[in-house]
């Protein structure tokens, strides 16, 4: 398949979904399981295989998809600093849910979490016609403006979401902003902090991945999770990774 990374100065950036298969975990026998990724240069870690980079310095042992990056680590306080980076039509996304929502709840409160959304799969739908670009920026700001609110308040969103997507001739129906703002009211959004947040969604969202991005080296898939700047894989394997990089969080034991 194809690779393609669209950037244009002050307007979202888009990204062309490919898919590779990292599971069995079927969405639907017409809708791509595994990864939404953009990139072929990001290394696999095998389970249980020491990373040596930078001189021989050796990095922790890392679960499956995860690698080391080369940039230096931003963890502060003694937290580890957590970025995920979400599509919320992501076929992989909906897939790695169960895993991703036990590792929230695990550990949300135990982290600096940032939550950044990123179109991936979104991308594939507005150029293939199966949704619009403003379906498109619906699906995010509300998902935005719920993570605004906190991470419980974005759980019970997701939560939501998941149970009403459905497949429609072999990919996501998109939502109208009408039912997203349903489901929005249903999770127990405060919706005039919501409306209050709205307009500035997406380009607040978009200074956050480009700085998730840099330390990167521009590698962007979802689910993606970041850890410390400075590892970064799946979030399937968000849990492993965490308590392989920081043993000491609370629930690693």
């Amino acid at each position: 398949m194809e690779h393609e990374k669209k950037h244009e100065s002050g307007k979202p950036i888009k990204i062309l979904a490919v898919v590779i298969i990292l599971s069995a975990i079927i969405v639907s026998a017409t809708v791509w399981v595994g990864a939404d990724i953009i990139s072929k240069s990001l290394n696999k870690v095998n389970t249980g295989t020491p990373v040596v980079q930078n001189g021989g310095t050796n990095t922790p042992t890392l679960p499956q998809s995860f690698e080391a990056l080369s940039g230096a680590s931003c963890g502060s306080d003694g937290n580890a600093k957590v970025i995920v980076l979400h599509d919320p039509y992501c076929p992989a996304c909906t897939s790695a849910e169960p895993n991703v929502k036990a590792f929230l709840d695990k550990f949300d409160s135990k982290v600096n979490l940032d939550y950044d959304f990123i179109e991936t799969h979104s991308s594939g739908m507005i150029q293939s016609g199966r949704a619009t670009q403003q379906e498109i920026d619906n699906a995010f700001k509300y998902h935005i403006c719920a993570f605004d609110q906190g991470i419980d308040k974005l759980k019970a969103l997701k939560t939501i979401w998941y149970e009403k997507l459905q497949v429609v001739d072999g990919d996501y129906k998109p939502f109208t902003e009408d039912e997203i703002r349903t489901m929005s009211k249903d999770a127990g959004l405060d919706l005039t902090k919501l409306d209050a947040c709205l307009p500035s969604a997406l380009s607040k969202n978009e200074a956050k991945v480009r700085n998730a991005l840099s330390y990167t080296g521009g590698q962007a898939f979802t689910p993606m999770t970041i850890i410390d700047c400075k590892y970064i894989g799946n979030t399937y394997f968000a849990a492993e990774a965490l308590c392989a990089v920081h043993p000491e969080t609370p629930g690693c034991a």
